[in-house]
């Protein structure tokens, strides 16, 4: 049974995943932020283009953390929405996810290479 299961795709855990790239992406809207709010012009282009979809986000400290927290919540939703995907499709039972003994995928024969002539030995 066991190598049954090592046949199979990994599955990912949806909100663990997802807190990581939450965290990362928090932080990172977190860091432009602060630099735009030190900084005389650089990252303020960014900050004022992600400001647009990310209300509240501009280049002061409090803007800064609100940037935080909108960084985290898109960062969480839209990888838990990936991974359940992810999930999803490594289920399907189709034979790209489950390697099978057969050498067609999906009903698509696989490609073989043409066999090269052989050589002839005349001189």
């Amino acid at each position: 049974m066991s190598e049954e299961i090592s046949k199979r795709p990994a599955m990912l855990c949806a909100c663990r995943l997802g807190l990581a790239v939450g965290i990362v992406v928090g932080l990172g809207l977190l860091v432009l932020g602060l630099i735009a709010t030190v900084s005389d012009e650089w990252c303020r282009d960014a900050v004022k283009l992600l400001g647009n979809a990310y209300l509240g986000f501009q280049a002061t400290v409090g803007g800064a953390f609100i940037g935080l927290l909108w960084g985290f919540a898109d960062g969480f939703v839209g990888t838990v929405i990936v991974v359940c995907l992810y999930n999803l499709f490594c289920r399907c039972g189709c034979c790209c996810c489950v390697p099978a003994e057969k050498e067609t995928c999906c009903d698509i024969e696989t490609p073989t290479e043409p066999e090269a002539p052989a050589e002839s030995s005349q001189p």
